[in-house]
């Protein structure tokens, strides 16, 4: 008797178990579903400038296809990612190229100055918290790259580093 007891015991705690593990993978899964919708279209995301000025996605996509780059300076690949977008920004000054990291602006403005010697127009970095761009953009790889096109639309999400011929696809 009390042996069928302990089998049963365990088994419904293994039901249980295997229950509230199922519900939770749901749970998780409709959440990065919701995400993803969520960046189908450009959000309304706002960020800290070097400059130390609150500014928003929108404002600055305007007329514009738009490249966010989600960056850590310590990442080599992320460091390579800005010497290849260094090198073809000036063929195309009608986009905007939005760097993101959540580190210190000091850090930032040094990533800056080292990549992007030159100030151009076309180039914003800022501060932001992981809390913000985990709950806004999902899961991130460093470097994380989304390009939006003129209509606000994602037309691409790079995970990773990734080849300049492979953004510039998007923004032909």
């Amino acid at each position: 008797m009390k042996r069928k007891l302990f089998i049963l015991f365990y088994a419904l705690l293994a039901i249980g178990a295997i229950a509230w593990l199922a519900t939770k993978s749901m749970q998780m899964l409709a959440a990065k579903e919701e995400r993803q919708k969520h960046v189908q279209s450009l959000p309304a995301f706002k960020f800290m400038s070097v400059d130390e000025h609150q500014l928003a996605l929108s404002a600055l996509a305007g007329e514009s296809a738009l490249v966010l780059v989600a960056f850590n300076s310590a990442c080599d690949h992320c460091q390579y990612e800005a010497k290849s977008i260094s090198g073809i920004i000036d063929s195309y000054p009608d986009t905007q190229f939005i760097f993101l990291s959540e580190e210190p602006l000091d850090t930032i403005r040094h990533f800056q100055s080292t990549y992007f010697p030159v100030a151009s127009s076309n180039i914003t970095f800022g501060q932001t918290s992981i809390v913000d761009l985990h709950e806004t953009f999902g899961s991130l790889s460093y470097p994380n790259i989304f390009i939006y096109g003129k209509d606000g639309k994602l037309l691409k999400e790079f995970k990773g580093e990734t080849k300049p011929e492979a953004i510039e696809v998007y923004l032909k």
